[in-house]
Formats: C-alpha cells, structure tokens, sequence
C-alpha cells in the first residue's frame, strides 16, 4: 500500500474510532502508524497535513468556549517492543544530567483532560482537543466525583491525566441494555454533554 492510500486508510480508521464505530482494533491502527511513520523518516519532505503523525485527538465540539492550552497537550510516545522501549531509555538518560527513574503503568484509554486550580479551586477543566486547543469543560467535570474541586495548594497549579470509564462500570451498562459503543466513547461523551446533570 503506498503512502497516501495508508495515511487515507489511518484517518478512516481514527475518524471511526472517535465515532464509537470501530472498524479495526488498536493494534491494526498502531501498526498502520508505525509503517506511516517509517515511510515518513525515509521521505520528510513527502509528509502530508493529514498525516496522523502530524495531529493529536479530534477537533473541538461546538457549543464549547474554546480554550488554547499554555502548553500543547500532546500525545505520549508509544514503544511497542522491549528493544524500542530500552532505546527511549538510552535516548532520554542521555539528554539529562541526573539519573532517571521510571514507572509503568497500564494505558488508559479516555479522554485527556486539563485541569487548572487558581488558590485550591478547581477553575477551569479543558480537554486536549486536538492537541494545541480543546474544548472548556468545567461544569462536566464537577460533576465526576474523583475531580476534587478544592485542594490545598495555595499557588496556581495545573494537572493533566485521563478521564476514562471503567470497564467494569461499561459491562454493568450493557447489561442493563444501554446501547454504548465503547468505554472511551462513554467518557468523551460524558465530558461533551451540553447539560452536566
């Protein structure tokens, strides 16, 4: 498959997904990407604009005031084997003067979101978007009860992670029947809902 007919099969693939209508698992998505991005290191000067290595997340929703993060929300780096993983090491050790220390954790897939406290207060709560800006999501995100609205930090502060809906909760809801795509769509949803309550 050349180059564009892959970046068109990507966007195709990303659009459905957002969409909650999956047409190809992760994995097949991830794969289509990393031979997008090898065929790009090998010819910079043919990437595209719609290139899914060139953009983040999904573009705002109407009927949010829009907000452009301080600093982009961008993708994290994905390693897909030990031997990637071990380079990025090498790579990132070799950019510091100190020695570094690394967790793990499970990927979360969700909807990332911004969260700013001015004084301990929870005053502004925005989603990635599509990267640089996103939509202002306060009042939805009071209402998800492990958001704190006070904490005790006096300085202005921002916090940035994941809203996601437990797979747990997500089977409890399609056993009632509710018809729902799937568990990143619920929490995404759930963040863009135009009534909080």
């Amino acid at each position: 498959m050349n180059y564009l007919k892959m970046v068109k099969k990507a966007n195709e693939m990303s659009k459905a997904y957002y969409a909650g209508n999956d047409i190809a698992t992760d994995s097949e998505f991830d794969a289509l990407v990393e031979e997008i991005k090898k065929y790009e290191k090998k010819h910079p000067d043919e990437i595209v604009k719609n290139s899914p290595t060139q953009k983040v997340g999904t573009d705002s929703t109407k009927g949010f005031k829009k907000k452009v993060h301080d600093v982009p929300m961008l993708s994290l780096n994905k390693c897909l084997n030990l031997n990637e993983l071990e380079g990025w090491i090498d790579t990132t050790n070799s950019k510091t003067s100190s020695k570094s220390v690394y967790t793990l954790e499970y990927k979360m897939d969700g909807c990332g979101l911004s969260l700013i406290y001015k004084n301990g207060k929870l005053n502004e709560a925005t989603t990635r978007g599509n990267g640089i800006k996103g939509d202002v999501v306060t009042e939805n995100a009071k209402m998800i009860d492990t958001i704190p609205q006070k904490i005790p930090v006096k300085n202005d502060i921002e916090f940035r992670g994941e809203v996601i809906f437990p797979k747990k909760e997500y089977e409890k809801a399609i056993s009632r029947g509710e018809d729902l795509k799937n568990c990143r769509s619920v929490a995404s949803g759930a963040l863009k809902l135009h009534n909080p309550k």
